[in-house]
Protein backbone atom coordinates (compact mmCIF):
# COMPACT_ATOMS: atom_id res chain seq x y z
CA UNK A 1 0.00 0.00 0.00
CA UNK A 2 1.02 3.70 -0.82
CA UNK A 3 2.06 4.85 2.46
CA UNK A 4 0.64 8.54 1.48
CA UNK A 5 -2.76 7.29 0.55
CA UNK A 6 -3.03 4.96 3.73
CA UNK A 7 -1.97 8.29 5.95
CA UNK A 8 -4.99 10.22 3.99
CA UNK A 9 -7.11 6.83 4.53
CA UNK A 10 -6.20 7.88 8.49
CA UNK A 11 -6.60 11.33 8.93
CA UNK A 12 -10.22 10.75 6.74
CA UNK A 13 -11.12 8.08 9.63
CA UNK A 14 -10.62 10.87 12.52
CA UNK A 15 -12.09 13.72 10.51
CA UNK A 16 -15.38 11.64 11.25
CA UNK A 17 -14.70 10.13 14.70
CA UNK A 18 -14.40 13.65 15.66
CA UNK A 19 -17.33 15.19 13.99
CA UNK A 20 -19.60 11.61 14.24
CA UNK A 21 -18.70 8.64 16.49
CA UNK A 22 -15.60 9.87 19.37
CA UNK A 23 -17.10 9.76 22.33
CA UNK A 24 -16.62 13.90 22.61
CA UNK A 25 -17.71 14.06 18.96
CA UNK A 26 -19.85 17.21 17.38
CA UNK A 27 -22.72 15.14 17.06
CA UNK A 28 -22.91 12.65 20.44
CA UNK A 29 -21.75 15.43 22.74
CA UNK A 30 -25.10 16.88 23.79
CA UNK A 31 -25.95 13.00 23.77
CA UNK A 32 -23.00 11.43 26.79
CA UNK A 33 -24.48 10.43 29.48
CA UNK A 34 -23.80 9.83 33.18
CA UNK A 35 -22.74 6.26 32.98
CA UNK A 36 -20.23 7.12 29.64
CA UNK A 37 -19.08 10.00 31.47
CA UNK A 38 -18.23 7.96 35.09
CA UNK A 39 -16.46 5.12 32.79
CA UNK A 40 -14.67 7.75 31.25
CA UNK A 41 -13.36 9.43 34.12
CA UNK A 42 -12.74 6.25 35.75
CA UNK A 43 -10.92 4.64 32.80
CA UNK A 44 -8.35 7.81 32.96
CA UNK A 45 -7.94 7.49 36.96
CA UNK A 46 -6.93 3.97 36.54
CA UNK A 47 -4.59 4.41 34.02
CA UNK A 48 -2.97 7.70 35.60
CA UNK A 49 -2.54 4.97 38.70
CA UNK A 50 -0.83 2.08 36.72
CA UNK A 51 1.37 5.20 34.84
CA UNK A 52 2.47 6.44 38.25
CA UNK A 53 3.44 3.14 39.77
CA UNK A 54 5.34 2.07 36.79
CA UNK A 55 7.11 5.54 36.79
CA UNK A 56 7.95 4.63 40.25
CA UNK A 57 9.02 1.33 40.04
CA UNK A 58 11.20 2.58 37.13
CA UNK A 59 13.10 5.20 39.69
CA UNK A 60 11.28 8.00 38.21
CA UNK A 61 10.51 10.57 40.71
CA UNK A 62 10.87 14.08 39.41
CA UNK A 63 9.46 15.09 35.61
CA UNK A 64 10.32 18.62 35.45
CA UNK A 65 12.81 17.76 33.38
CA UNK A 66 11.60 14.58 31.08
CA UNK A 67 10.54 15.42 28.05
CA UNK A 68 7.38 13.97 27.20
CA UNK A 69 5.83 12.64 23.85
CA UNK A 70 2.15 11.74 22.81
CA UNK A 71 1.71 10.38 19.79
CA UNK A 72 -2.20 10.66 19.08
CA UNK A 73 -2.69 13.14 21.38
CA UNK A 74 -6.88 13.62 21.08
CA UNK A 75 -8.03 15.95 23.43
CA UNK A 76 -4.92 15.43 25.65
CA UNK A 77 -6.40 13.56 28.34
CA UNK A 78 -3.30 11.33 28.25
CA UNK A 79 -0.52 14.14 28.55
CA UNK A 80 -2.33 16.58 30.93
CA UNK A 81 -1.49 14.69 34.38
CA UNK A 82 1.86 14.76 33.64
CA UNK A 83 1.94 18.56 33.82
CA UNK A 84 0.02 18.15 37.31
CA UNK A 85 2.76 15.73 38.32
CA UNK A 86 5.16 17.90 37.80
CA UNK A 87 5.85 18.18 34.15
CA UNK A 88 6.55 21.33 32.17
CA UNK A 89 4.25 22.62 29.72
CA UNK A 90 7.68 22.75 27.36
CA UNK A 91 8.45 19.80 27.53
CA UNK A 92 5.31 18.41 26.31
CA UNK A 93 4.77 17.47 22.76
CA UNK A 94 1.47 16.20 21.32
CA UNK A 95 1.05 14.89 17.99
CA UNK A 96 -2.78 14.18 16.23
CA UNK A 97 -3.76 13.93 12.63
CA UNK A 98 -6.60 16.35 13.43
CA UNK A 99 -6.59 20.18 13.48
CA UNK A 100 -10.21 20.08 15.30
CA UNK A 101 -8.88 17.50 17.98
CA UNK A 102 -5.63 19.36 18.44
CA UNK A 103 -7.59 23.00 18.76
CA UNK A 104 -9.91 21.35 21.80
CA UNK A 105 -6.42 20.11 23.62
CA UNK A 106 -5.03 23.58 23.04
CA UNK A 107 -8.11 25.15 24.51
CA UNK A 108 -7.66 23.01 27.82
CA UNK A 109 -4.00 23.01 28.10
CA UNK A 110 -1.21 25.88 29.56
CA UNK A 111 0.51 27.75 26.99
CA UNK A 112 3.83 26.25 26.28
CA UNK A 113 2.65 23.12 25.54
CA UNK A 114 4.32 21.57 22.02
CA UNK A 115 1.15 20.56 19.91
CA UNK A 116 1.79 18.87 16.09
CA UNK A 117 -0.39 18.09 13.16
CA UNK A 118 1.18 15.29 11.99
CA UNK A 119 1.80 11.27 11.88
CA UNK A 120 3.63 8.93 14.16
CA UNK A 121 5.84 7.76 11.08
CA UNK A 122 7.11 11.60 10.78
CA UNK A 123 8.23 12.84 14.14
CA UNK A 124 9.81 16.06 14.14
CA UNK A 125 11.94 15.81 16.93
CA UNK A 126 15.59 14.71 17.06
CA UNK A 127 17.12 11.26 17.83
CA UNK A 128 17.44 10.45 21.21
CA UNK A 129 15.35 13.34 22.54
CA UNK A 130 12.25 11.77 24.49
CA UNK A 131 11.95 10.03 27.78
CA UNK A 132 8.46 9.04 27.34
CA UNK A 133 6.78 8.42 24.78
CA UNK A 134 2.41 7.63 24.77
CA UNK A 135 0.81 6.23 22.35
CA UNK A 136 -2.72 4.93 23.30
CA UNK A 137 -5.31 3.42 20.39
CA UNK A 138 -3.04 4.27 17.79
CA UNK A 139 -1.42 1.52 15.80
CA UNK A 140 -5.39 -0.28 15.63
CA UNK A 141 -6.13 2.15 13.21
CA UNK A 142 -3.27 1.18 10.84
CA UNK A 143 -4.33 -0.72 7.90
CA UNK A 144 -0.74 -1.11 6.31
CA UNK A 145 1.99 -3.22 8.12
CA UNK A 146 4.63 -1.09 6.38
CA UNK A 147 3.49 2.18 8.09
CA UNK A 148 3.40 0.80 11.10
CA UNK A 149 6.67 -0.22 11.04
CA UNK A 150 7.86 3.02 10.07
CA UNK A 151 6.21 4.30 13.36
CA UNK A 152 8.11 1.94 15.78
CA UNK A 153 11.63 2.53 13.79
CA UNK A 154 10.11 6.62 14.62
CA UNK A 155 9.49 5.71 18.42
CA UNK A 156 12.87 3.80 18.97
CA UNK A 157 14.87 6.72 17.08
CA UNK A 158 13.15 9.76 19.36
CA UNK A 159 13.27 7.80 22.94
CA UNK A 160 16.41 8.02 24.76
CA UNK A 161 18.08 4.68 25.80
CA UNK A 162 16.04 3.46 28.59
CA UNK A 163 13.17 5.76 27.40
CA UNK A 164 9.53 4.39 28.26
CA UNK A 165 6.94 3.77 25.91
CA UNK A 166 3.47 2.90 27.05
CA UNK A 167 1.51 1.49 24.47
CA UNK A 168 -2.02 0.85 24.90
CA UNK A 169 -4.47 -1.11 22.75
CA UNK A 170 -8.47 -0.83 22.82
CA UNK A 171 -10.11 -3.04 20.74
CA UNK A 172 -13.84 -2.54 21.30
CA UNK A 173 -16.68 -2.35 18.87
CA UNK A 174 -20.52 -0.60 19.44
CA UNK A 175 -23.61 -1.19 18.42
CA UNK A 176 -25.36 1.88 17.22
CA UNK A 177 -28.71 1.71 15.48
CA UNK A 178 -28.34 -2.00 14.95
CA UNK A 179 -25.53 -1.23 13.01
CA UNK A 180 -21.67 -2.74 14.12
CA UNK A 181 -19.51 -0.37 13.34
CA UNK A 182 -15.75 0.04 15.08
CA UNK A 183 -15.40 2.81 17.53
CA UNK A 184 -12.43 2.17 19.38
CA UNK A 185 -10.33 0.27 16.98
CA UNK A 186 -9.93 -0.90 12.98
CA UNK A 187 -7.91 -3.92 13.68
CA UNK A 188 -6.92 -6.72 16.52
CA UNK A 189 -3.68 -7.74 17.04
CA UNK A 190 -2.78 -10.76 19.24
CA UNK A 191 -0.20 -10.26 22.09
CA UNK A 192 2.79 -11.88 20.50
CA UNK A 193 1.89 -9.64 17.23
CA UNK A 194 2.87 -6.38 19.41
CA UNK A 195 5.77 -8.12 21.14
CA UNK A 196 7.29 -8.90 18.06
CA UNK A 197 6.59 -5.71 16.40
CA UNK A 198 8.22 -4.27 19.30
CA UNK A 199 11.01 -6.53 19.59
CA UNK A 200 13.80 -4.22 19.96
CA UNK A 201 12.48 -3.14 22.85
CA UNK A 202 12.73 -4.93 26.45
CA UNK A 203 8.82 -5.89 27.73
CA UNK A 204 8.55 -3.65 31.50
CA UNK A 205 5.19 -4.95 32.03
CA UNK A 206 1.99 -6.34 30.14
CA UNK A 207 -1.79 -5.32 31.75
CA UNK A 208 -4.09 -7.33 29.64
CA UNK A 209 -8.04 -7.00 29.98
CA UNK A 210 -7.80 -4.78 33.05
CA UNK A 211 -10.61 -2.90 31.97
CA UNK A 212 -13.26 -4.95 31.33
CA UNK A 213 -12.78 -7.53 34.57
CA UNK A 214 -16.12 -6.37 36.17
CA UNK A 215 -14.77 -7.34 39.82
CA UNK A 216 -11.80 -5.15 39.34
CA UNK A 217 -14.22 -1.95 40.37
CA UNK A 218 -17.92 -2.28 41.99
CA UNK A 219 -20.21 -0.60 44.22
CA UNK A 220 -23.08 -2.37 46.12
CA UNK A 221 -21.88 -5.60 44.19
CA UNK A 222 -22.52 -3.87 40.45
CA UNK A 223 -19.91 -3.39 38.26
CA UNK A 224 -18.83 0.28 37.77
CA UNK A 225 -18.41 -0.50 33.84
CA UNK A 226 -21.67 -2.00 33.07
CA UNK A 227 -21.18 -1.14 29.45
CA UNK A 228 -17.84 -3.46 29.21
CA UNK A 229 -19.11 -6.25 31.38
CA UNK A 230 -19.27 -9.30 28.48
CA UNK A 231 -15.78 -8.56 27.13
CA UNK A 232 -13.48 -10.67 29.71
CA UNK A 233 -15.85 -13.93 29.39
CA UNK A 234 -15.46 -13.27 25.32
CA UNK A 235 -11.95 -12.92 25.45
CA UNK A 236 -11.60 -15.85 27.81
CA UNK A 237 -13.62 -18.28 25.12
CA UNK A 238 -12.02 -17.13 22.46
CA UNK A 239 -9.47 -19.61 21.20
CA UNK A 240 -7.20 -17.17 19.73
CA UNK A 241 -8.13 -14.28 21.66
CA UNK A 242 -6.78 -10.53 20.57
CA UNK A 243 -6.74 -8.22 22.76
CA UNK A 244 -9.20 -6.23 24.43
CA UNK A 245 -8.03 -3.30 26.18
CA UNK A 246 -3.96 -4.00 26.97
CA UNK A 247 -1.30 -1.80 28.37
CA UNK A 248 2.02 -2.57 27.08
CA UNK A 249 5.01 -0.65 28.88
CA UNK A 250 8.50 -0.80 26.94
CA UNK A 251 11.87 0.44 27.16
CA UNK A 252 14.35 1.22 24.60
CA UNK A 253 17.28 -0.69 25.40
Amino acid sequence: MNLQVERDRIKAFFNNYYEEIGDYSVKRRDTFELNQAINYFLHRKMMERIILTILNNQGISLLHDKRILDVGCGDGSRFRPFLEWGARPGNIYALDVNETVLARAREYSPAGVNFICGYGDQIPLESDGVDILLNFGVIIHVMDNDLIIKMVEEFRRVLKPSGLLFLFFSNQSELVNNNKYICHGTRTFSSATVKGMFKDFKLIKEYNCFLDNPLSFGVDGKPVFPDHVGYMEDFLLTKNPMLTDTLFVLTKE
